[in-house]
């Protein structure tokens, strides 16, 4: 595994940003699909397909940046795409951007170049199988346990609770497909990719993480039926973030000082300024908050 930590920055953050843009492009192709004409469908559909085309790419950025850099430092990109979407918002779709989304943007930047800036060097201990069992299912215990508590609180933390552990599921397959970028040998991912494919464990570790990537879609979307986006997404995000950064330094032996502590809080809080707040009107106050805010 070669160890660049400009390039695994670099496509860290192109990673983040083709994969919030290609789901903010396929949500907004179905709003509003019912009123819109066939050929104004048909565009909308090219969209989706096109924002699935960003993820899947975004998927392969993401394996090259972990053959490059630690696990904990490609995770405090992930704020970048929310800070991507909120400037797509503005500028393409003309949605306005409020103080606290400038906030978000301002602490997202200031996180993401405190981590990198103040990185440690690993301890070099390669895989602890025992701790990523450990972590494993400490994190599916948490899951089923927030799960049951929102089971019986309904709807009043359902998107909170199912946001979280969509999160931890999302989180933890990035860490799976981290293992398995780890047994390949130099730097170009595919030139070497049928090693994750033959390799045991190599190819375990991908079956692990194309199955938690599948689980986190799906619980992201029924976290959805009952749950607000803006309880949704800023849950989901914070964990997505947090558990491999946690995983790196359990599993990988990465070191992660107080800068890189204080900068991931940064792109965390910046994270939920930047979704918590962007909804807020819309769900708390419907139709009539919507168009209160287009009067403002």
């Amino acid at each position: 595994m070669a160890n660049n930590l400009f390039l695994a920055v670099l496509l860290g953050a192109t990673q983040a940003i083709l994969l919030n843009l290609g789901k903010g492009l396929q949500k907004n192709a179905f709003m509003g699909e019912e009123e819109l004409s066939k050929k104004k469908k048909r565009i909308n559909q090219l969209l989706w397909v096109f924002g699935t085309i960003l993820i899947v790419i975004s998927t392969f950025v993401l394996m090259q940046a972990e053959i490059f850099g630690y696990l904990s430092v490609i995770a405090s990109m992930t704020g970048l795409g929310i800070m991507s979407v909120t400037l797509y918002s503005y500028f393409i779709l003309h949605e306005k951007i409020g103080k606290n989304e400038l906030i978000g943007i301002c602490l997202i930047i200031t996180g993401t170049f405190i981590v990198p800036l103040f990185s440690g060097i690993s301890l070099g201990v390669g895989i602890s199988y025992t701790g990523m069992l450990f972590y494993a299912i400490i994190l599916i215990a948490i899951c089923f346990i927030i799960g049951l508590i929102s089971t019986r609180q309904k709807k009043s933390i359902f998107g909170i609770s199912f946001g979280i552990i969509s999160g931890i599921v999302g989180g933890l397959s990035v860490v799976f497909q981290y293992s398995a970028m780890r047994f390949i040998p130099g730097e170009d991912l595919f030139a070497n990719f049928g090693i994750v494919i033959l390799l045991f464990p190599a190819n375990l570790f991908f079956l692990f993480f194309v199955i938690g990537g599948a689980l986190e879609f799906l619980i992201t979307q029924y976290a959805f039926t009952n749950g607000r986006a803006v309880e949704v997404v800023p849950a989901n995000q914070s964990f997505f973030i947090i558990v491999p950064i946690i995983g790196g330094i359990i599993i990988f032996g990465e070191i992660f000082n107080a800068f890189q502590i204080f900068g991931s809080i940064l792109v965390i809080i910046g994270v939920i300024l930047c979704t918590a707040f962007k909804e807020s009107v819309e769900d708390g106050n419907g139709a009539a908050g919507s168009v209160q805010k287009e009067l403002n």
